[in-house]
């Protein structure tokens, strides 16, 4: 994702200068679209794709509109199969759900995935013990695909493994989350991970807001005792929770953010 329409019927949003933007820069192929945009419409390229950027419709109505922000990647369908390789138009339907270590309801940086620093972290000492020096936390960063090691030099990258067209600007992510128009609207924080359990609906906004459609819980999911048997720990009720008839609808901001809310204050870098 390059960028995000949020007001495409506002002149801030959408005029000549922008046109002449994704005309001419960033060569945007399906640009008889850009006078129409509906809401919520993302400017993106195709993974491993050299292509011109494409505008991609938003797949749910408006009355379900998800969050899409730039340098994320997202799942798209084209409607005519024929014309994959040069579609008009697609459509974006939701992020990509990447392993643990990198999804983030706040921010989802596809590319870490390939960073070799995280094979095989060790949770319980959280130190990496991937295959380059087994001593090193994992790195955080937003790199443009794989990256090779070279000493302590993190800066080279794999040029046979690219996502973007620009991936030779080491900076680029770093700047679609920072200069760009949707990004200016952003607000990157570190949000605590909310554990459901296997029978409960929720919805889940970016910035540490959250409805959930369970039952009674009065803290964690669970609590958890040591089996002594080849199943190790087994989960429970908290002595606390309602059991039976406690069907509950949780509308809940700011959770984690201290000690007293079971969290902890942490940056975001």
């Amino acid at each position: 994702v390059l960028d995000v329409v949020s007001d495409p019927v506002s002149v801030l949003d959408i005029n000549d200068k922008k046109l002449e933007y994704w005309r001419n820069v960033l060569n945007v192929s399906n640009m008889k679209y850009a006078s129409v945009l509906p809401r919520n419409t993302v400017v993106g390229h195709f993974i491993y794709s050299l292509d011109s950027p494409i505008f991609a419709f938003p797949f749910f109505p408006s009355h379900f509109a998800l969050p899409c922000k730039p340098g994320e990647t997202v799942w798209v369908m084209v409607p005519d199969p024929n014309a994959s390789d040069n579609p008009s138009l697609v459509f974006w339907m939701c992020r990509v759900t990447e392993p643990h270590f990198a999804d983030d309801v706040n921010h989802t940086h596809s590319q870490r995935v390939q960073d070799i620093s995280f094979a095989g972290v060790d949770k319980s000492s959280k130190k990496d013990r991937s295959e380059n020096d087994g001593k090193t936390n994992p790195y955080y960063e937003l790199r443009n695909g794989n990256i090779l090691l070279e000493g302590n030099d993190r800066r080279r990258i794999d040029r046979n493994n690219l996502y973007i067209q620009s991936a030779e600007e080491e900076d680029y992510f770093e700047n679609l989350v920072r200069l760009t128009d949707s990004a200016r609207v952003m607000q990157y924080e570190a949000i605590p991970r909310f554990k459901k359990r296997p029978g409960d609906i929720v919805l889940e906004g970016t910035n540490n807001s959250l409805i959930v459609l369970g039952t009674d819980r009065t803290s964690s999911l669970a609590k958890y005792e040591d089996t002594k048997s080849v199943l190790g720990f087994s989960p429970s009720f908290n002595a606390k929770d309602m059991q039976g008839d406690a069907g509950s609808i949780d509308l809940v901001v700011g959770r984690g953010q201290t000690k007293e809310t079971l969290g902890k204050v942490v940056s975001t870098t």
